[in-house]
């Protein structure tokens, strides 16, 4: 990808430092849709997370992010309002493939903000067999996990797990 900087009639090539620069601080609006779409296909992926990070992405942008395959665009993708009105169950079994812990957890704060899952309790569910204690831990301490999930937790062996369980209930 090919990226100058042009001051009266001077251009100047950019490398990648300088674009993950220029990415961070492009005005989070819509009249950049089309630079940030653009940028989000750079081979880059320091550059593809800062547009992740952006409000006013189109959704044909976000798309593309959800597919990508850096943990750090992931991250990022997961917390934008486009992705909450796009977030799939094939988005979410992509995510989940990585297998990171990380990714995941912050996967699960969103759960029930994503409008088109079809399932959550089965999303829970699914975690939740990954049998890692840190993710159901998270799962038991998020107060909009349901309650039929927070009951089958309050039978788990770790205590720490229980303990959050029962304390979301409440």
């Amino acid at each position: 990808m090919e990226i100058k900087l042009t001051v009266n009639g001077i251009e100047l090539n950019v490398g990648v430092e300088l674009t993950t620069n220029i990415a961070s601080y492009i005005n989070d609006n819509e009249v950049n849709q089309e630079i940030f779409h653009q940028l989000a296909q750079h081979s880059s992926s320091a550059i593809r997370k800062e547009i992740a990070y952006k409000d006013n992405i189109s959704t044909e942008t976000a798309e593309l992010l959800l597919k990508d395959k850096d943990s750090t665009v992931l991250m990022n993708i997961l917390r934008n309002q486009v992705t909450k009105e796009l977030f799939t169950d094939d988005d979410f079994e992509y995510f989940l493939s990585f297998n990171n812990e990380e990714l995941i957890s912050d996967m699960i704060g969103y759960l029930d903000d994503y409008e088109n899952l079809s399932d959550l309790n089965s999303c829970y569910a699914k975690i939740i067999d990954l049998e890692n204690n840190y993710l159901t831990l998270q799962i038991a301490n998020n107060y909009n996990t349901p309650k039929k999930i927070l009951k089958k937790l309050l039978k788990h062996n770790d205590p720490d797990i229980v303990i959050a369980a029962k304390n979301s209930l409440d």
